[in-house]
């Protein structure tokens, strides 16, 4: 027989094989599965950085985006803002002793009512805090704060006061209650400019008028 049957097998061993066939065996590494992927995440990251750049924008592009978010804002405030009206001029019905029986249970009511859209069991409220985007111009950093502002106007200091008055006409009259009272009234009454001082700043750098959130001027009430 020409083939011996002790003889050991042959072992396998890359480098005896011919320069082609290692060639069949491995891809180009720009072609490797590893590289491809990492291409991939690369220009995915690339795209994604441009694309949150920020890019200029025209003074009158920039009053339409500032006008948007105060349009928004101030519709959002809306209903707070009445709330808030219509509370401190009940309270002062019943600090003077105008309203009748009847009048008191109705005005029990519309106060319990007027704390619900300055709180987070209103939707201004949550549209306020949650859905506004503010294009953060050099105007438009007046805004956010003016943004920030009215937030707290509404579901900080509007609705504390509206809840002080809820228990003055609910119970006994309590001299801590009415010092807070007169507290928040002060405190609405200076974070309303603060709100329109920071939108008046944009104005200025905008060279025109925006659209203002109206809010009430309201005075400490007279104790009952």
């Amino acid at each position: 027989m020409s083939d011996r049957l002790d003889a050991p097998p042959q072992e396998y061993d890359p480098a005896s094989m011919p320069a082609p066939s290692l060639a069949n065996q491995r891809a180009p590494w720009y072609r490797r599965p590893w590289f491809l992927a990492s291409s991939a995440i690369v220009v995915v990251a690339a795209v994604s950085i441009v694309t949150d750049l920020p890019h200029p924008i025209t003074v009158a592009q920039d009053v339409a985006a500032q006008n948007a978010v105060l349009v928004q804002m101030r519709s959002d405030a809306r209903e707070c803002a009445f709330a808030v009206k219509e509370s401190f001029h009940l309270y002062d019905r019943f600090s003077t002793g105008t309203l009748s029986p009847s009048q008191l249970a109705t005005t029990k009511t519309y106060i319990a009512e007027d704390e619900v859209p300055c709180s987070f069991a209103g939707e201004p409220v949550y549209d306020l805090t949650n859905n506004v985007q503010i294009t953060l111009t050099r105007a438009g950093q007046h805004i956010d704060a003016a943004h920030t502002a009215l937030d707290h106007w509404i579901s900080g200091t509007a609705l504390k006061a509206i809840e002080d008055i809820r228990q003055l006409i609910n119970g006994p009259a309590s001299t801590g209650l009415r010092a807070n009272l007169d507290y928040q009234a002060h405190e609405l009454d200076r974070e309303r400019l603060n709100v329109l001082g920071d939108i008046a700043q944009a104005e200025r750098i905008l060279g025109t008028t925006l659209v203002t959130p109206s809010l009430p001027v309201v005075s400490p009430p007279t104790g009952a």
